[in-house]
């Protein structure tokens, strides 16, 4: 770890642009104590309960709100800044609230599902970007981390309002949170390296001077540094298109890395525990409430993001990934094996405490690795020029898993049985578990310009070596024309 002025503001930045992050938390932790309700015959909406079919479209519409904001994200953040999309975060999350809080329909609380999916996207597409551009090198890993833990304990948020309060206290609590939100991120600066690729020189060591404390020499050193990664990675006459994700081998391997684990991420189970704990439970014979195993799950993992966030710069991005990955086929296969026996109507009675402790697992290991760690590697792996277009298309890939996986999960388990599902998802985290430890470099303490050499194949050793073998080329050649 190196010295670097402003770490406590650098913080302060990332906890607020985070805030956004605990929002989309809220909404995705909205469902497991809210959906029992909505069935209910004292459903709070409309005259008649939700049916299982439309619970499905509720918890899978927010994907394709996720499909369809990613472009336009990516063109706000390259052409306006990525505060300009900081502020619109707001706009479908209090819409969704309102909506949600004055329901009176199945269609008004699926356009506000929506538009929770329109909201929570953007906060995905901008939070590891904004964060890994304000960030000094030796905590840009633990300040990504704060995302995870963010959207973790937004969703604990979620679950214990949704089983202390009424269903319209919810949606106030929400609305409240999003304007205390707006209120904060409207003091953070522009990300300074934004401003440099658009000429904006004098604006970009404004914001170094708040985010480095008024360092003068640290704004001038950065700067500096800045100016050369800018000329030597980002052209701003030249507009980057989807070819540009083939560029070179770098970029390729960056491009893969990301849709693997970030998919991987969807389909690994995670999704369908957050939106169907209680249900979970309740299908296990539980003998705790639903509700109350589901804030169980909801601490421990509050817990784990904590315990990421220490470890990140410690242990490094690639071993806590194995590490989650591994635990996560562990802990599926044994759910998968459990709900097997109880759809063979064997007597599990004697071990109803296993989904708990499973589930409890799971939580922990992917909190610890597969929950933050692919956003952070994600901010890491590619050059300034092309992380906007990569991030949108990798999280549009994303969404688009997310969307099968939530749709399907009520129909495959009638068609299959709940094992299933859970035997898919560790074969999932195996596959992605083979493709990171082939793949991966490990990005922890590293620049971003050395991150990006060592994924074309450029170590440190062959950079020095071409740079001695250019210099002795140099000198015979001199010595040559002295000889003639």
């Amino acid at each position: 770890m190196t010295f670097e002025s402003g770490k406590s503001r650098q913080f302060l930045a990332a906890v607020v642009v985070n805030l956004s992050a605990l929002l989309h938390g809220l909404a995705i932790g909205w469902p497991s104590p809210t959906m029992p309700r909505l069935q209910s015959p004292e459903t709070p909406v409309g005259n008649e309960p939700l049916s299982d079919y439309q619970v499905s479209w509720l918890n899978s519409v927010v994907y394709i709100g996720s499909l369809t904001v990613l472009p336009i994200c990516r063109y706000v953040s390259e052409n306006y800044g990525r505060k300009r999309v900081g502020y619109l975060i707001t706009v479908p999350l209090m819409t969704c609230w309102i909506l949600t809080l004055s329901a009176t329909n199945f269609w008004h609380l699926l356009v506000a599902r929506y538009l929770a999916g329109v909201g929570g996207t953007t906060s995905l597409f901008l939070t590891p970007i904004y964060v890994s551009e304000i960030s000094g090198d030796s905590i840009r890993g633990q300040l990504g981390s704060i995302f995870m833990f963010s959207l973790k304990f937004g969703i604990l948020l979620g679950y214990i309002i949704g089983a202390f309060l009424s269903y319209h206290l919810f949606a106030v609590c929400a609305l409240f949170m999003c304007f205390l939100y707006f209120l904060c991120f409207n003091f953070l600066p522009e990300t300074p390296i934004y401003l440099l690729r658009n000429e904006k020189e004098v604006a970009s060591t404004e914001s170094l001077m708040w985010l480095k404390n008024n360092d003068t020499t640290a704004v001038e050193r950065e700067l500096s540094r800045m100016k050369i990664f800018v000329e030597k990675n980002y052209n701003a006459k030249n507009t980057v298109s989807l070819k540009d994700l083939f560029r070179d081998k770098g970029t390729i391997k960056a491009f893969i890395i990301a849709m693997t684990l970030l998919c991987g991420q969807q389909t690994c189970g995670i999704m369908i525990v957050l939106a169907y704990t209680a249900k979970i439970f309740e299908m296990a014979g539980s003998t705790l409430h639903p509700n109350i195993c589901a804030i169980i799950i909801g601490c421990i993992q509050i817990i784990s993001c904590w315990l990421s966030i220490l470890l990140m710069e410690r242990a490094g991005r690639k071993t806590l990934i194995s590490i989650s990955c591994i635990g996560i086929v562990i802990c599926n296969c044994i759910l998968g094996v459990f709900f097997y026996l109880k759809y063979h109507s064997y007597d599990v009675s004697s071990v109803n405490w296993l989904p708990l402790i499973a589930l409890s697992a799971f939580s922990i290991l992917y909190c610890l690795g597969m929950g933050p760690a692919p956003f952070v590697v994600m901010s890491e792996i590619f050059s300034s020029d092309i992380s906007a277009l990569a991030s949108s298309i990798a999280l549009l890939f994303m969404g688009l898993m997310g969307f099968i996986n939530m749709k399907t999960f009520p129909f495959l388990v009638d068609l299959i049985g709940i094992h299933s599902n859970f035997f898919l998802s560790a074969l999932v985290g195996l596959l992605t578990l083979i493709v990171i430890t082939c793949m991966l470099p490990e990005t922890k303490g590293r620049s971003l310009q050395f991150i990006i050499h060592e994924l074309n194949g450029i170590t440190e050793h062959s950079r020095v070596s071409k740079s001695i073998k250019g210099k002795i080329s140099n000198r015979t050649l001199s010595k040559k024309k002295e000889i003639k």
